[in-house]
């Protein structure tokens, strides 16, 4: 959908490492996910990232906050600068021991036990390449709570954090930033990827022409 945006910006879509067509399936590397929206930067852009892709896009601000102009958080999954929080600890708890097993689990297993935690069906999908790719990579992430993020070490730029309207877990993240000062939107019925719906680019465009202002 951002795709359509490239008449009017000059756009870069950023891979976190391990995630690229031409990668191989990787343990999360936080520095290298930030290293690679620094690059992109360059001399300074607005930044938009998506659930794990936030904590890149967090590091990047703490790292060199003169170049990001602006931030948009979809559904962040920043769970480190939210923890306390009712709803942030219940699914930390939920989660752990999966995570903690993870290395004794193939990567099917693992993927069933992560959905089970979440309290969402198993896929019953017929294992495809994509789907053994999606769950060898899904074995590989570390919890996003132990991501180094910190607020003592955080100024944060014109922020808009955007959900979907559906997950308590996420509005719970949205309202730590709103706290720090972000703008919070949602897209009702979007579900996890609010970037999908038709109304996410005329969100982003209205929010920069105010952020650059």
């Amino acid at each position: 959908m951002q795709r359509h945006l490239g008449s009017e910006f000059r756009l870069r879509f950023i891979e976190r490492v391990g995630f690229g067509p031409r990668e191989n399936p990787c343990p999360t590397d936080f520095n290298g996910d930030a290293a690679r929206v620094l690059a992109a930067l360059g001399d300074g852009g607005h930044v938009v990232a998506h659930s794990y892709g936030a904590i890149a896009a967090i590091m990047a601000v703490q790292e060199r906050p003169e170049a990001v102009a602006s931030l948009v958080l979809l559904e962040p999954a920043c769970m480190s600068l939210a923890r306390g929080g009712p709803t942030v600890e219940a699914h930390v708890a939920a989660l752990s021991p999966a995570l903690e097993n993870a290395a004794e689990l193939t990567d099917p297993e693992f993927e069933a036990a992560f959905l089970t935690a979440l309290g969402a069906p198993a896929s019953g999908e017929r294992a495809t390449k994509e789907s053994r790719l999606r769950a060898m990579r899904l074995r590989l992430q570390a919890a996003p709570w132990h991501a180094p993020l910190n607020w003592a070490e955080l100024s944060l730029p014109p922020t808009l954090v955007v959900t979907g309207g559906w997950s308590s877990l996420y509005d719970e993240v949205a309202q730590v930033f709103a706290a720090h000062g972000a703008r919070l939107a949602t897209l009702a019925g979007a579900g996890h990827r609010p970037q999908d719906t038709d109304e996410a680019n005329q969100l982003l465009t209205d929010f920069w022409d105010t952020a650059s202002v």
